[in-house]
């Protein structure tokens, strides 16, 4: 976090996410809100998912976004090799897209480049 003239805190949030990219600077408000309500949201589909597999699985893959959103560089979790992987990784990107790159982007209205 940088700390403006103005005593108002900003986050720089720089994330890569299927091909798209987005950087900019955001109120750290603005993140904490956009990366509470992605965690919300994926908790309770990971909580939702009734086989321990698919739900460790799922675990690994809300880290591993979370650490994204972070601006971390955590490896890839790999999947077990059930179907069911691919849907699970699909929905919590999916989530991650709505709660926290949408809306963060779409605060500032900025485009998101491909």
């Amino acid at each position: 976090m940088v700390q403006g003239s103005s005593g108002f805190s900003n986050k720089v949030v720089r994330v890569e996410f299927k091909r798209r990219k987005l950087q900019i600077d955001v109120s750290s408000e603005l993140y904490q809100t956009a990366f509470g309500k992605f965690t919300v949201a994926a908790e309770e589909f990971v909580l939702s998912l009734t086989d321990s597999l698919h739900r460790k699985f799922a675990h690994r893959r809300l880290v591993y976004l979370q650490e994204l959103a972070a601006g971390g560089q955590q490896p890839r979790p790999n999947p077990v090799g059930y179907p069911a992987d691919r849907l699970i990784r699909n929905e919590l990107d999916r989530l991650f897209e709505k709660e926290f790159f949408q809306r963060v982007a779409t605060e500032h209205k900025v485009a998101i480049a491909a």
